[in-house]
């Protein structure tokens, strides 16, 4: 090439078919080879592009499009994809931009894998791009023949429409978008109520609802720039129209009504009625039969045609609403307020207009949507449970899970104990679905949820003892108080706040009666009467009644009010209250009833006469006046908040329970408790802690001993295969029930027996990352190298079984030689660094797995670190505000934005052993600290912490420092003085030195435009010496990766004298 510098963007394209069938190399492998080949024949990778799950035949890619773009800045001269097919499969646009567009434009175009170079005369070009053609029209076909097999089995395999999402786990399932599906419901409730497709239109723009398109493109789907463009902010006429006639929403799938008119063409054309593909009940519906017909009717009667609108005439009150006072039939009306354009409709009696013979002098006028408001809670009524109905249910279902483990085999025990463990988390599901339609009170909700998880645990617990039984708990356990006294509470219910913790250090609970005192006393009245409670306990000379009276009320209580029994009770003993009373009087209090609360302070102290309400009061009673005042005051102020004790007593013994479980059963319950939050990074990671310091070891999946969730495996915890992405339910249970009958005893063996079963590329190389086969095969990297041949043996194994079976692409890869493997051997290649096994874990699961990259770090954490990230995101986190801390973690993730002042900052996720959080870095800071902040890299972080409402705590970053050169046994400023002395002196520096004649030579823009552009995004800091004002310098916003290349180019621009490289081997680590 006449260029002095290859500069190459790579390519790599990946289609969803080829992933599942795994005939093509993974991202991962061509990503590999390309770096490989450029690393060989001296070339400099400028840009990747990706195009993860697009068609071959679709040469509108985002990442292609942008690599198109790239090209035009000038940037790179050379295009490197893996092989032809992966440029496209399409042999007229893969050939126009191969031999015609890459050359036009001065592009050097190389496809290693097929031999492929656009400066050379390529004579086999042709029959490959014609292959290439081929095996896209033999995908189609495949393609067509599975949809169509989905779709008359009522899988949805479309996008999903408005009001509906995929299904996390079944993505050919659909299940209610809870963001959208209210706004459906609403569409389809003012069409049932007469209201036109434009009318509601316009309802659905004033309330500033999103329309479908629009919805998709912003929250849901990925669109293309182009695809983007065709979405509106407004509601109109035809969306609704479309939403009202479309039936998927009575629960019905319909599909298949319209097709391409051929496999290269995106022109559609509609399909006859009667080819369409119907299957019933499907999936949720969000609408019923009846009301899809009404609005049907109405959409059809609010037409030009009928052009009048009889609306309710035809409403479901039609002929059996009438009037209270004449008894005359109701019927509907319409109506306008003044000033607005919006009508109302209503019922009205019969004989209350003008043209009845007996006029109605008290007619009944209501509003059509009061009536029917009405109407929907009575039938609410109706149709639920009631409190005790619910919690019936609850101990039915409890008793049930029980009533199911019978049997004397062992594995099928635990098999009705997996079946069990199943049922109660889908309850659990089910009741915050409740909840969150106002189906479930609150309270009722914890209630139930606590009930399901402690039997959950229990469930857990029965797997390594069945004779256990959380209804046999000894409740006066001396080991679970001594470990509550140790404040050892993560993860116990209601105990495991700080503020708690410290208060059951001090207490030092000896029984359940100590618990249900203090979950009663922790709640904002009550809470300042903890001191008195701990002192009186700990002495009870100190103990004081405000009149003898109360002794025997609160000596139970050591001498302080703590339940709303209490309170009643005082009321009737000291007042002379009824029972009645003093539930009015407790009510009134809990309530903040001003009013009545002064009412009955005045019959309190003097006593009432009043018929019905007749009381003594304390004066009569012998109590002095201002003594009974100051015991009404005391109520008041702690009533406000208070407990009754029967619902203290049932959180304590839910409390209990829990710490019993972690005091003799630590394994199992932090398992069930880490399964719990699987969802909640910041927790996993806060309970992880809790297992190490329980001395129990949490640690990657195993793919003969994990389950869903994690599970307790020996002395240790094994992550769930839950938390591996693209590993979905159906193959977990799969998993599961293949080595019931025997273990998994290779890579290859796993991949065999579960063939056919929803197993593919991406969820098999997540399980390898995640090292869930790390017991199996000697390496991950051997694993990983592995897959695409392991992939190949099965399915020619499979093809091997079937008759008859031999497509065209069988007989040209001489498929009739193809003989089965029994096995496959897995190379034992050199393991990847356990910094790069670290991040494949990250990157599969959102979670470090096996270790942290700061387990390195423990003692340079001890000794700098002023807190922790947990803390500063703890409830305690207020005490930090405005507080100046020092953080050892790591970086996560760096974000690099351009001010409106037009300088750079960054938004930086840094991560802890305890949790992550956000570090803002300014534009002054980020010039100083840049090259520190690189992805993965350990640094030393100092800032002030911001923290406001609603929002988690950030730190404001002053410096951040590498942790390698960071001196434990100075402060960080000291260090930062330090750093800063090295770096202008450049004595014993790291970094390239470079000399050039002046700031604004030719020489000086080349260079820049090399370390800025192609070579920017390193560690190894530059230095300028100039010729002209001999003054040296650090280029604070350059970090750049070294290079040979680099080198050598520097060279011919500079000059072999005016490049000097020193000690750049630790700094670009």
């Amino acid at each position: 090439m006449r260029n002095h510098i290859q500069l190459a963007d790579a390519y790599y394209r990946l289609s969803d078919e080829e992933r599942k069938y795994g005939e093509s190399a993974s991202i991962t492998n061509q990503r590999t080879i390309v770096r490989e080949y450029c690393e060989k024949y001296g070339i400099i990778l400028v840009e990747e592009f990706v195009d993860d799950g697009f068609s071959g035949g679709n040469f509108e890619r985002p990442g292609f499009q942008a690599m198109l773009e790239h090209l035009k800045t000038g940037k790179a001269n050379m295009v490197i994809t893996k092989d032809l097919s992966r440029l496209g499969r399409d042999m007229t646009e893969s050939s126009h931009y191969a031999e015609r567009y890459f050359p036009e434009h001065g592009i050097r175009y190389l496809a290693p894998g097929s031999n492929f170079d656009s400066e050379d005369d390529n004579l086999m070009a042709p029959f490959q791009f014609a292959m290439n053609d081929v095996y896209l029209r033999d995908t189609s076909r495949k393609v067509k023949q599975t949809l169509n097999t989905k779709r008359n089995n009522g899988k949805y395999v479309a996008c999903p429409p408005y009001g509906y999402r995929k299904a996390e786990r079944t993505t050919d399932q659909l299940v209610p978008d809870e963001n959208t599906a209210p706004v459906v419901k609403m569409i389809f409730d003012m069409a049932a109520s007469g209201q036109s497709c434009r009318s509601i239109a316009l309802r659905l723009n004033e309330a500033c609802v999103m329309p479908p398109l629009k919805y998709r493109v912003e929250c849901r789907d990925n669109f293309t720039e182009r695809g983007a463009q065709r979405m509106s902010d407004l509601w109109n006429y035809t969306t609704v129209k479309r939403i009202l006639r479309n039936r998927v929403y009575l629960g019905h799938t319909l599909l298949g009504k319209s097709r391409k008119v051929s496999v290269k063409s995106k022109k559609k054309v509609k399909v006859p009625e009667e080819e369409w593909v119907f299957t019933k009940n499907t999936h949720e519906p969000l609408v019923t039969q009846e009301k899809f017909d009404l609005a049907a009717h109405f959409m059809g009667e609010n037409t030009k045609a009928n052009g009048t609108n009889p609306a309710f005439r035809h409403s479901i009150f039609g002929g059996i609403a009438y009037c209270a006072c004449c008894g005359a039939a109701m019927c509907s009306g319409g109506s306008v307020y003044n000033g607005e354009r919006e009508k109302y409709w209503y019922l009205v009696c019969n004989n209350l207009t003008s043209r009845a013979q007996h006029r109605c002098a008290h007619g009944a006028r209501i509003r059509y949507d009061d009536l029917m408001e009405v109407v929907r809670r009575d039938l609410n009524k109706l149709l639920s449970f009631d409190d005790d109905g619910i919690r019936a249910i609850t101990e039915s279902a409890i008793e049930q899970a029980n009533a199911s483990l019978g049997g004397a085999d062992p594995a099928t025990q635990i098999e009705n104990i997996d079946k069990q463990t199943l049922r109660l988390k889908k309850m659990i599901e089910r009741s915050y679905r409740d909840n969150i339609a106002g189906m479930l009170s609150d309270d009722i909700h914890e209630e139930m949820v606590k009930k399901f998880s402690v039997e959950i645990d229990e469930l857990a617990v029965r797997r390594k003892d069945p004779d256990f039984r959380i209804a046999n708990l000894d409740y006066d356990d001396p080991d679970t108080y001594a470990m509550l006294a140790k404040g050892e509470t993560e993860g116990i219910f209601q105990l495991e706040s700080t503020g708690m913790t410290q208060v059951l250090v001090g207490m030092r609970p000896k029984n359940l009666e100590d618990i249900i005192a203090l979950i009663s006393l922790y709640r904002p009245g009550p809470m300042d009467s903890i001191p008195t409670y701990l002192r009186n306990r700990k002495d009870p000379s100190h103990v004081t009644y405000k009149t003898p009276q109360m002794a025997h009320i609160v000596d139970v209580t050591n001498g302080v009010v703590i339940y709303q029994e209490q309170v009643m009770q005082i009321c009737r003993e000291l007042a002379g209250f009824s029972f009645g009373q003093a539930d009015n009087v407790r009510r009134a209090m809990s309530k903040k009833k001003l009013k009545v609360m002064e009412a009955e302070r005045e019959h309190f102290v003097h006593g009432c006469k009043e018929p019905g309400k007749e009381c003594a009061g304390c004066v009569a009673n012998g109590v002095p006046e201002n003594i009974a005042n100051e015991i009404y005051d005391d109520m008041i102020s702690f009533a406000s908040y208070a407990f009754n004790k029967s619902h203290a007593a049932c959180y304590a013994y839910v409390a209990f329970q829990t710490a019993y479980l972690k005091c003799h059963y630590p394994h199992e319950f932090m398992a069930a408790l880490l399964t719990s939050v699987l969802d909640n990074t910041s927790k996993v990671i806060e309970y992880t802690t809790e297992c190490q310091r329980l001395g129990i070891k949490v640690q990657q999946p195993d793919i003969n001993v994990s389950r869903g969730g994690f599970t307790a495996d020996g002395v240790r915890i094994r992550f769930g295969l839950n938390a591996v992405k693209s590993v979905g339910r159906d193959l977990i249970e799969a998993v599961i029930k293949e080595r019931a009958e025997r273990p998994y005893s290779s890579l290859y063996d796993f991949c065999k027996r579960l063939h056919g079963t929803g197993l593919n590329r991406r969820a098999l190389e997540n399980l390898v990352k995640a090292g869930a086969f790390d017991t199996l095969e000697p390496t991950r990297h051997g694993m990983l190298e592995s897959v695409e041949g392991i992939l190949k043996s099965v399915e020619t194994d499979a093809r091997q079984n079937l008759d008859g079976q031999m497509d065209l692409f069988g007989l040209m890869g001489g498929g009739e030689d193809e003989k089965p493997a029994n096995d496959y051997k897995v190379p034992n290649l050199p393991e990847y660094s356990a910094s790069d096994l670290l991040k494949m874990e990250k990157e599969v699961s959102g979670l470090y797995l096996s270790g942290h990259p700061l387990d390195a770090y423990r003692a340079q954490i001890a000794q700098v670190s002023t807190c922790t990230i947990a803390q500063l995101l703890g409830e305690d986190a207020k005490q930090f505000d405005n507080q100046t801390v020092t953080l050892v973690c790591t970086i996560v993730k760096n974000k690099i934005m351009t001010t409106k002042s037009n300088t750079l900052m960054a938004f930086t996720t840094v991560e802890d052993l305890t949790g992550s959080m956000e570090l803002l870095v300014f534009p002054r800071i980020l010039a100083e600290c840049r090259a520190a902040l690189q992805e993965n890299a350990v640094v030393v972080a100092n800032g002030r912490v911001s923290v406001k409402e609603d929002e988690a705590a950030r730190l404001i970053v002053e410096g951040v420092q590498p942790i390698e050169t960071y001196d434990p046994g100075k402060n960080f400023g000291m260090n930062r003085v330090e750093r800063v002395k090295r770096e202008t002196s450049g004595g014993g520096a790291a970094g390239y030195f470079l000399t050039v004649p002046s700031r604004d030579s030719a020489q000086m823009h080349k260079v820049e435009n090399l370390l800025c552009n192609i070579f920017d995004g390193g560690t190894v800091r530059v230095y300028f010496r100039f010729q002209d004002t001999g003054r040296a310098m650090l280029a604070r916003h350059m970090a750049v990766k070294d290079d040979p290349l680099l080198r050598a180019e520097l060279e011919r621009i500079l000059g072999k004298d005016c490049v000097k490289v020193q000690d750049v081997e630790h700094s670009a680590k």
